[in-house]
């Protein structure tokens, strides 16, 4: 049977200035974002490792050698019925802010966590 990938993660560095911090709907507070962090687009899992831990564990893989100090990531706060939110409160993301990248899409939270 062939080995097949049961999901992925992606992300880049943001830096100070970068528009995904200049779409925060409240303003941060000074200093916030001089330090580059990571900045997780998305994560995913095929259906039958969904429930797993597998995406944690990927989560976590993405996260191990990275130099920035902080990582942050959008969530839905309706996905799932709040249940993707509370999964990454689990796993030690605070939310700090609200974005809304286009007019027809949702409120999406802002959360973030320290890396190490």
């Amino acid at each position: 049977m062939p080995e097949v990938p049961v999901g992925y993660a992606y992300g880049n560095t943001i830096e100070a200035g970068d528009r995904y911090w200049k779409r925060m709907a409240e303003p941060l507070p000074d200093g916030y974002t001089e330090a580059p962090a990571l900045a997780i687009k998305e994560i995913g899992v095929r259906i039958p490792w969904r429930g797993t831990g597998a995406a944690r564990r990927i989560h976590d893989g993405l996260l191990r050698r990275r130099p920035e100090e902080r990582v942050t990531l959008l969530v839905n706060p309706l996905a799932g019925d709040g249940k993707v939110q509370r999964l990454y409160e689990t796993w030690g993301y605070q939310a700090f802010n609200v974005q809304q990248p286009s007019p027809d899409s949702p409120r999406l939270t802002a959360m973030i966590r320290p890396i190490h």
